[in-house]
Formats: C-alpha cells, structure tokens, sequence
C-alpha cells in the first residue's frame, strides 16, 4: 500500500531562494519525507533545492514546505 502524500497548499509562489524548506514528497532515490534543505534556484513551478549530503534535487512546488511557515 502506497503511503499518503501531503502537498503543500502554499505553493512555489510563497517560497524565495535562500529559504530553508521540507520536502514533503514521496521517498525517491535517497530522498526522503521530511528532510529539510535550501532553495537555490527558483523555476516557474519548481525550485533546485540543496539538501546538504542528500544533494541539489528539482523539487516541484508543491513538494515544498517553508520550515518557517510550518504546523506542527
């Protein structure tokens, strides 16, 4: 059974670069839900996220969370 994915309702319009975000995404090749990195560089409806030793990742928007706006 596939596990729940929740997406960000605030999309990739709400994220600047330099800002720290959670990738909220499914599990993919040593990227895991949860891990927390930086925004490099900002695309139409995506964004290259630097995750420390995890890597730099074309995230979607919607698989991005600001750490500073997250719920608890």
């Amino acid at each position: 059974m596939a596990a729940a994915i929740t997406k960000s309702k605030l999309g990739i319009v709400n994220i600047v670069q330099g800002e720290q975000v959670r990738y909220i995404g499914p599990a993919v090749d040593g990227l895991m839900n949860g891990i927390d990195g930086t925004v490099r560089v900002l695309r139409v409806r995506a964004a290259i996220v630097d995750f420390g030793d995890y890597g730099r990742w074309k995230v979607p928007g919607w698989f991005m969370q600001p750490v500073s706006q997250r719920k608890d």
